[in-house]
């Protein structure tokens, strides 16, 4: 059963996409994202706030990303609710930096901090798709690091529905110190307040290919 729209506070999206660098393997990836909603005077609407999503985000996340990257897939669901069920939009996008791209397991690392001390209130977030023209040894060279500054900006503001006027702002969800399997749920979510694109290219063993 769904629970009031004014206990509709916390949401996850979930950013399905798909990476096959040249020569490598097709590898899913999905970044994971949680908001906090500061309104509830109005109802919440999933399609809106993928509407306002895309229209603050999409451009600058592709054009930051090799044209090997694919954004398929938006999913969303309300963490207050542990019975609702992600509702998917297709995208299907891709990047739009041409030429070769490293292997899915370099990424680009964007830090995110709230104002509460603890790990569990700090994040990050690995961008894959990175190009080899924004490739500079193992760091990323000075052109791209505008571009993965400009979406770490934008992942860092607001999200507001322009139909329903509602305000999600970027937020850390600790899984740690949450209970979302069955109702009533207790989230432990915490609004994010300040981004930093790292000019460290990240490396992510689980995503290096594996040789039977």
């Amino acid at each position: 059963m769904s629970i009031p729209d004014n206990q509709m506070l916390d949401f996850q999206l979930v950013v399905a996409g798909t990476y096959t660098p040249i020569g490598g393997q097709s590898q899913d990836i999905n970044n994971v994202f949680a908001f906090k909603r500061t309104t509830v005077v109005n109802p919440h609407s999933n399609a809106d706030f993928i509407t306002a999503w895309r229209a603050l985000v999409e451009g600058t996340w592709l054009a930051a990303v090799s044209l090997n990257y694919n954004m398929d897939t938006l999913r969303i669901r309300c963490l207050n609710d542990a019975e609702d069920a992600y509702a998917d939009t297709t995208v299907n996008s891709p990047g739009t930096i041409a030429g070769q791209s490293l292997p899915g397991f370099n990424a680009m690392v964007i830090s995110k901090r709230s104002g509460v001390r603890g790990r569990w209130a700090q994040g990050r977030c690995y961008i894959n798709g990175l190009p080899e023209s924004g490739n500079d040894g193992n760091e990323i060279s000075a052109a791209q690091l505008v571009l993965l500054a400009a979406l770490a900006t934008d992942l860092n503001t607001a999200v507001v529905t322009a139909a329903a006027a509602n305000n999600y702002v970027p937020s850390i969800f600790s899984q740690t110190n949450s209970q979302i399997e069955t109702n009533p749920t207790t989230v432990v979510n915490t609004q994010q307040q300040t981004v930093e694109a790292q000019i460290v290219v990240g490396r992510m063993s689980s995503r290096r290919s594996r040789v039977a």
